[in-house]
């Protein structure tokens, strides 16, 4: 065997390249961590250095001003109060002074009496003697030297204010040498001299952080107070160094000294990247060098590794076929003996699993788990195929969206996997009933689509949907039990009722809708009035969305009439909308948006606070005690705060809970039921009676009359409008069975929509405790039903009718 075949030469090569490469890391990495502090370190020794010779240097600035100052006080002439003499002393000091440019003499009143240089000559006879610096001199007798001072010609100076003393040690004189600080080259030469490289500079501030001495002298002068290595200089009044970064977001390394003496702070920095140019020299040599090593071991290892990349090529171009999508290709033929060999292998098996769960996912992202149906992705991209293939070929596509009627009651009463089962039995049938080339999609909850490409004439998609609907009339067994199910259709069809598949599903699902108002268990073809339906809709949920703070939602009141006495005995309210520009909009209309968008929360629950409001009042007035009805909504009882919020309101009005009654249609009451039960038991034992509403239009069931707290049965208008004195018709029968019913219950019995003196003496001889209807009255605004329970609260009003 060779030695480059050997996998144990392998290892000892890939051992030496791993020790190699240890290596150069760890002297990158070394020289990353410790040569950047060695560096800074230099150059903090540096600026320490720089700090400490500049804070000697303004020591020497000091003790000249001090010599310049013994000069001053001695000399006789600068006592003499001629201005000739001062004048010419002024003038021999500053021509002889490097560090003084300019000078002027006031008395002891404070007034200029000599200057020098010339330009100077308008400050004679002007008082100055409110100026910091000639009060701080003539109130001792020691020299005092300023912080930045402005002249008038906009200058930055020094004042050096030196009091001049007569034999009695009286200030009589006082000498203001100014130090120009942007114009002494000599001063700026002293204290600008360093060794800080590129980008360093050093600068000086006074005791207020103004700039005495700087590079840049345009900035003499300026309060740097702020800054922080100028606060930590003046504050902590010592040396030091820290970090910072400087008006320009550059970072830098400052060292910082207090010149106690006279309260000045010297500074100097240097930028980060200055002190780290070493460091990156060395990095860089140390890269190359790098570099060629790596280049003279790639070369030395060429040879070897030669044959062992053949294998290494093959499985590498099946991996970068894998990375692309390509999980088709095939492995070449690789032996299977040595390392690579048997990752080869693991490498395909592992490929076929690949293939494996990535079909599977594919198909888990297209299709409805549970019935194994299309998914809406996969509906919507096969009717746009079907869209295009009609375009070229001119034909038709058809798009029926089928929702199962009543599906949710099923649901909630039986569970889930009832639900779950007939859902896979309507698939089932569903898909009975297509050709191969139709798709039948479960798009979501109870909802499915069936789309047909090549339709020739309206009568063959019809042949499809009646086919299903005769299907459904089967019943569904489910636990030994048969279940009865129905579904609604919309269909619509391309090109006429939409161009795009998104058109095509939305004008099929409003023609569904259609169907389901029409009665449900039928099909109905999309129109294009239902698009004028869709925006009239959303054109009134926007305006019933502030309908209640405009005030346009009203309660009416209806009464409720003792059948055997015929007095007022209650009322229900009723809630009302009256648009500022539409005038009258019908419950009709509006309540099926309230409860689509959930706004019937709110609207009902302002009507439940209005109607006691109002019942209260009139309780106050002295009008006979009656009990208000008000509607509850499925949104308001399935919240968790229902009868909190019902207690709060009978609270806040004042209303004794017995004069409320809470009506719910049954549907809700097969929601979530124990809860419901739950909750109509509290509001129970508050005292408020619960009434069942439009009753025996819904589940009718006798276990629920049971179970529930229920006080009131209100059967529905439906059996009332039809029924005839002798009660013969259909309508007759069911009323009284329900009365029946009631009475053995021993609850009361409301009819609603009475509109004749038949209708009520049948009622009132079948047992009917209560009715409400136009016979009596139509519902009433609350100041006319007041002014009704004035009149007729303690009279029958069958009397009258």
């Amino acid at each position: 065997m060779k030695l480059w075949k050997s996998s144990i030469f392998w290892r000892i090569y890939l051992i030496n390249s791993a020790i190699l490469l240890i290596l150069l890391a760890s002297m990158f990495v070394t020289s990353r961590i410790t040569l950047p502090e060695i560096s800074r370190g230099n150059f903090h020794e540096i600026t320490d250095a720089t700090v400490d010779r500049l804070k000697g240097q303004v020591g020497d600035v000091l003790e000249y001003f001090r010599e310049l100052t013994d000069y001053v006080q001695h000399e006789p002439e600068f006592r003499s109060g001629i201005p000739a003499k001062l004048q010419k002393e002024l003038k021999d000091l500053v021509s002889t002074s490097a560090l003084v440019d300019s000078a002027t003499i006031t008395d002891e009143d404070g007034v200029v009496r000599a200057f020098y240089p010339q330009d100077l000559s308008h400050t004679v006879g002007e008082y100055i003697g409110n100026e910091e610096y000639v009060q701080k001199a003539m109130a001792g007798s020691r020299v005092y030297i300023s912080d930045v001072n402005w002249t008038n010609t906009g200058r930055p100076v020094l004042i050096i204010a030196i009091p001049i003393q007569d034999e009695l040690d009286h200030n009589i004189h006082c000498v203001n040498l100014a130090l120009r600080l942007n114009e002494n080259t000599i001063l700026s030469n002293l204290l600008q001299k360093n060794d800080l490289g590129a980008g360093g500079y050093v600068y000086i501030v006074d005791r207020n952080g103004h700039l005495i001495s700087h590079p840049d002298h345009y900035r003499i002068g300026e309060d740097v107070s702020d800054l922080s290595i100028v606060q930590a200089a003046m504050t902590q009044q010592n040396s030091g160094y820290r970090q910072i970064r400087n008006g320009e977001g550059v970072v830098m390394n400052a060292s910082y000294a207090y010149v106690p003496i006279i309260g000045w702070s010297v500074i100097a920095q240097v930028p980060e990247s200055a002190s780290l140019e070493s460091f990156l020299a060395f990095r860089k040599t140390l890269t190359v060098v790098s570099l060629i090593s790596l280049a003279a071991f790639a070369l030395l290892n060429c040879l070897l590794a030669q044959q062992m990349i053949k294998p290494i090529r093959s499985l590498h171009q099946a991996v970068d076929g894998v990375a692309r999508g390509d999980y088709e290709s095939e492995l070449p033929a690789i032996s299977t003996r040595g390392e690579i060999g048997q990752l080869a292998k693991r490498f395909g098996e592992m490929l076929q699993t690949i293939r494996d769960a990535r079909g599977q996912i594919q198909y888990q992202a297209l299709h409805d788990p549970l019935t194994g149906l299309p998914n809406r992705i996969l509906a919507v991209d096969r009717i746009g195929q079907m869209i295009a293939h009609a375009e070229r070929s001119r034909t038709q596509v058809a798009v029926a969206f089928l929702n199962l009627d009543r599906f949710k009651g099923i649901n909630d009463s039986l569970g889930h996997s009832a639900g779950d089962r007939l859902l896979c039995e309507v698939a089932a049938r569903v898909n009975a009933c297509v050709s191969e080339k139709d798709t039948v999609s479960r798009i979501g909850g109870d909802e499915f689509l069936i789309a047909m490409p090549d339709v020739e004439q309206l009568q063959d998609v019809l042949g499809v949907v009646q086919e299903i609907l005769d299907r459904m009339k089967t019943p569904f067994e489910y636990e030994g039990n048969e279940l009865f199910l129905t579904a609604s259709f919309g269909i619509s069809f391309y090109p006429s009722d939409g161009q795009t598949v998104e058109e095509l599903i939305k004008n099929a699902d409003m023609a569904m809708h259609g169907a389901k108002e029409l009665g449900r268990n039928l099909w109905h073809l999309h129109a294009p009035s239902m698009n004028q339906e869709a925006s009239e809709r959303l054109l009134l949920e926007n305006h019933l969305r502030r309908a209640l703070e405009r005030d346009e939602i009203l309660v009416y009141y209806q009464p409720k009439i003792e059948l055997q006495s015929g007095r007022v005995v209650g009322m229900e309210a009723l809630v009302r909308w009256h648009h500022s520009t539409w005038g009258w909009v019908s419950p009709a209309k509006f309540i099926p948006i309230a409860e689509d968008t959930g706004l019937i929360a709110a609207i009902g629950e302002w009507v439940l606070g209005t109607a006691c409001r109002d019942t209260k009042r009139w309780q106050d007035l002295g009008l006979p005690p009656v009990r208000v009805a008000v509607n509850l909504s499925a949104h308001q009882v399935h919240q968790p705060n229902l009868v909190e919020r019902v207690e709060e309101i009978l609270q806040e009005t004042g209303l004794p809970p017995r004069f409320l009654e809470l009506e719910l249609t049954e549907s809700i009451l097969m929601q979530n039921t124990e809860r419901v039960i739950d909750t109509l038991h509290r509001l129970r034992r508050m005292g408020i009676t619960i009434a069942i509403d439009d009753f025996g239009t819904g589940y009718s069931s006798l276990s629920y009359l049971q179970r529930f707290p229920i006080s009131t049965l209100k059967i529905d208008q439906s059996f009332v409008s039809s029924i005839s004195r002798d009660g013969d018709r259909l309508e007759g029968v069911i009323a009284k069975a329900v009365l029946a019913l009631a009475q053995n219950l021993d609850l009361e019995a409301v009819a609603e929509g009475v509109e004749t003196l038949d209708q009520q003496a049948f009622l009132r001889d079948a047992g009917c405790d209560f009715a409400q209807g136009f016979l009596y009255s139509r519902p009433l605004p609350a100041e006319e039903f007041e002014k009704l329970l004035t009149e007729r609260g303690h009279t029958s009003y069958t009397e009258s009718v």
